[in-house]
């Protein structure tokens, strides 16, 4: 009986101490991380857009709303976007598929991702990339959220990931530089901007982005 006690409170002193190694793993890589690459405990945030004075402009078969101190000139691969006082320059286009999607879908693969996001094949593109933008703590996801998000976000302390009320749509924001994302069906409406750039203004561009 004796032995038998010491036995079991040995394997109790070992299965703690195996525990007490991963978490001191963990907390080491989180601050790693954190020290080196802040912008993947970035998640995504909702905002409610608010009004500002645009005109409407048509682009295939979509309409958006542009400030009015922008000037807008259209082309065949769409809206040209620019500003002097601001120096902001941009364009609104539509894709298809996005950048690298198959490779960082294919990323996913991993059983150990699986444990996290077991359901992503029936996942749209939006859905599974907000799922995986909204891990902020998973050592298991972060390459695949660094993949996601643009490099000139990386270490930027007023980068922000903002979702549009009521939309389907992605901003990867920095005051200098904008990548906004909006699904509709098999579409992609791409906002790209680089300048001074108000986040209002970009959640309100992207938020305007409707079918005709």
């Amino acid at each position: 009986m004796v032995l038998r006690h010491k036995s079991t409170k040995q394997g109790a002193r070992f299965i703690f101490g195996i525990g007490i190694i991963a978490v001191s793993i963990y907390l080491f890589y989180i601050a790693l991380a954190k020290n080196n690459s802040p912008e993947l405990f970035i998640i995504p945030e909702t905002e409610v857009p608010g009004e500002y004075l645009c005109r409407t402009q048509t682009m295939a078969d979509y309409c958006v709303c542009i400030p009015e101190d922008l000037t807008v000139n259209k082309g065949p691969e769409g809206i040209q976007i620019s500003s002097k006082e601001k120096r902001i320059l941009g364009s609104i286009e539509i894709m298809n598929t996005l950048a690298k999607e198959k490779q960082w879908r294919e990323s996913l693969q991993s059983p150990l991702i699986k444990l996290f996001i077991n359901d992503m094949d029936d996942m749209d593109t939006f859905t599974l990339m907000l799922r995986i933008l909204e891990f902020r703590y998973n050592p298991s996801l972060m390459g695949v959220k660094a993949k996601l998000m643009p490099p000139w976000m990386r270490t930027n302390p007023d980068a922000a990931i903002i979702i549009p009320a009521g939309t389907d749509a992605i901003i990867f924001y920095t005051p200098s530089q904008v990548l906004g994302l909006a699904f509709h069906g098999k579409e992609i409406v791409t906002l790209s901007l680089t300048g001074h750039i108000d986040q209002a203004i970009a959640t309100g561009i992207m938020n305007s982005i409707r079918p005709i």
